[in-house]
């Protein structure tokens, strides 16, 4: 069965009137980050093709159409990682952790499927309980592992 989520913004974008289920529920908003390059062709921004919340809700992970994957930690609203190494100009792709969270997953528009391992700064991978998300600067990783799509 396929959930539906419907939603609008009330009272000039400070509250989300979300409908799922036939339940309603208001979002009060909060906050927002830039996904955006400093500079360059895309420093403006690009669409956000999809957002993923890790389980236990740290951090979030928002793609966008400037070929751009990145990793905000939730509790000082950073973008913690930004990975590259994929194609997504066009087309609505969407990156998803693996199942552990120790993994970013997301198709390409050149027909690969690329993997990037979440580790901290010194390449150390992180342990399940992410406790040193917050000490992290950004870490920025160009090269992911891919794998041809099958029928490509």
């Amino acid at each position: 069965m396929q959930r539906r989520h419907i939603g609008r913004w009330l009272s000039q974008r400070q509250h989300f009137l979300l409908r799922r289920e036939g339940a309603f529920r208001t979002l009060k908003f909060c906050s927002e980050v830039d996904c955006k390059n400093r500079k360059g062709k895309f420093a403006k921004g690009r669409k956000v093709t999809s957002l993923e919340w890790l389980p236990d809700g740290t951090s979030l992970l928002v793609a966008t159409n400037d070929s751009r994957i990145r990793i905000f930690d939730v509790s000082s609203l950073t973008c913690v990682y930004k990975f590259k190494g994929h194609v997504n100009a066009q087309i609505m792709l969407k990156a998803s952790y693996t199942t552990n969270g120790l993994g970013v997953v997301c198709g390409s528009e050149l027909g690969r499927i690329c993997f990037w391992r979440v580790s901290g700064p010194s390449g150390e991978v992180l342990d399940d309980s992410r406790t040193r998300l917050q000490q992290w600067k950004r870490v920025t990783n160009n090269s992911p592992e891919e794998f041809k799509g099958f029928g490509v």
